[in-house]
C-alpha cells in the first residue's frame, strides 16, 4: 500500500479540539489509524472512524473516515500551531497543513480557575464563552438529530454569547479610552442595569474577525487587500446577535464577497428574531450587499439575525474545486444603521 492514496484534510479548530477526515481511496471502507502532528512534533494518535453522512455522499465509502482530536493541551499557550497528519508509521499523507492563532486574551482565559481580583475581566468574559461554547457543542455531538438540536441549543445560548462578545469588546473600548485619558463611550453598560452588559447601540460593524469557527464558520481567510472573510458551513445558517436599539428603524447590511453558487443568492432568507425579514441583494463594486430593514420594537435584550441558505455545497460536489468542506457564502461584515 501507498501513501499516495491516502489523504486527509483539517476542517477546524473547534474548543481545544482538531476536526477533519483521513481517507485511503484504495481501501474506502476501512478507517485509517493516524497521527496528529503539531509544529513537525507528534502529539496524539487516533483512528479517524467517526461516520459523517456528508463523506459518504461524497464517495468515501461507508463515511467513517472522520475524526475529532483533544489537543487543548498543546495549543494553551499564545502562540502559532502548524497541525499536520500522518499514518500510524509516520509517513506523509496528501493535504495541507493547518494553521491556529491563539491570542494572548484566549490562552490567558483558558487557564485554571481565575481570581478576579488578580486577573483581568476580560479574561474571564473569554472563559465564560469557551465554556459555553463547548456545552452548546457537546449537546450537538449527543443530540440524535443534530440539525434540530443545533436549533433548540442556539437559541437557549445565543443571548449568553452576545452579552459576551460584546462585553469583551465594550472592555477593549474602555481599556483604549483609559489610556487615551478619554471618557468611556455613552455604548458602556449602564451600572443601574441588572440584564444587559452595555447600552443597545444605535449602529454597529462587525467584521469576520470577530466571529469564530464554533460560530459555523471556517477559519478566517483575506482578500489580497486584506480584508477579512469567513466562508459559513458546514450547516446553512447563521445566527447573529446583534446589541442594538430597536426604538426607532434600523437598516442591517451583511457584506459577502462571493458564494458557493450563484443561486445561493437568489434563495437565502434573511430572518430577524424568528420572523422573515425582506431585503434587497446590491452590488458595491466587488461585494455582495444584503439589506434589510429592522422594525420599531419595544425590545431590551440583543436581536436576533439569522442567514438562511437553502443548502451547502462542497466545491467537490459541484465540480469546481477539491475542497469538501460543505460551503455557503463568504461573510465579510455585517452592519446594523
Amino acid at each position: 500500500m501507498t501513501t499516495s492514496t491516502q489523504s486527509f484534510h483539517i476542517e477546524r479548530y473547534q474548543n481545544g479540539h482538531l476536526l477533519g477526515w483521513a481517507y485511503d481511496s484504495a481501501q474506502p471502507d476501512e478507517s485509517l489509524a493516524i497521527k496528529i502532528f503539531i509544529n513537525g512534533e507528534p502529539v496524539a494518535s487516533v483512528r479517524a472512524n467517526v461516520e459523517r453522512k456528508d463523506l459518504k455522499d461524497a464517495g468515501m465509502g461507508n463515511g467513517k473516515h472522520a475524526f475529532k482530536v483533544n489537543i487543548r493541551d498543546y495549543t494553551a499557550k499564545a502562540g502559532e500551531y502548524v497541525c499536520s497528519i500522518k499514518d500510524e508509521q509516520g509517513a506523509d499523507l496528501t493535504g495541507d497543513t493547518f494553521v491556529i492563532r491563539v491570542h494572548e486574551e484566549t490562552a490567558a482565559a483558558g487557564t485554571e480557575a481565575l481570581d478576579f481580583e488578580q486577573r483581568s475581566t476580560k479574561a474571564a468574559i473569554y472563559l465564560e464563552q469557551q465554556k459555553l461554547n463547548e456545552k452548546l457543542f457537546e449537546a450537538i455531538d449527543q443530540a440524535d438529530d443534530p440539525h434540530k438540536h443545533l436549533e433548540i441549543v442556539i437559541e437557549h445560548f445565543s443571548h449568553s454569547l452576545a452579552r459576551l462578545q460584546v462585553g469583551a469588546r465594550t472592555l477593549e473600548t474602555i481599556a483604549a479610552s483609559e489610556l487615551l485619558n478619554n471618557s468611556v463611550p455613552d455604548s458602556v453598560s449602564d451600572p443601574s442595569s441588572n440584564d444587559n452588559i452595555l447600552k443597545l447601540r444605535e449602529s454597529l460593524s462587525m467584521d469576520a474577525g470577530n466571529f469564530s469557527e464554533n460560530q459555523n464558520f471556517y477559519p478566517l481567510e483575506k482578500t489580497k487587500n486584506e480584508q477579512p472573510y469567513r466562508w459559513t458551513g458546514p450547516e446553512a445558517r447563521n445566527v447573529f446577535s446583534l446589541a442594538v436599539d430597536r426604538s426607532k428603524e434600523r437598516t442591517v447590511k451583511l457584506r459577502l464577497f462571493n458564494s458557493v453558487e450563484p443561486e445561493l443568492l437568489k434563495e437565502l432568507e434573511v430572518i430577524v428574531d424568528g420572523e422573515v425579514c425582506e431585503h434587497k441583494l446590491n452590488y458595491d463594486k466587488s461585494i455582495i450587499v444584503i439589506t434589510g430593514m429592522l422594525k420599531p420594537v419595544k425590545k431590551f435584550d440583543a436581536t436576533q439575525v439569522e442567514l438562511k441558505l437553502p443548502r451547502t455545497h462542497s466545491p467537490q460536489e459541484l465540480g469546481s474545486g477539491n475542497d469538501m468542506r460543505k460551503l455557503g457564502v463568504a461573510f465579510h461584515a455585517i452592519e446594523v444603521e
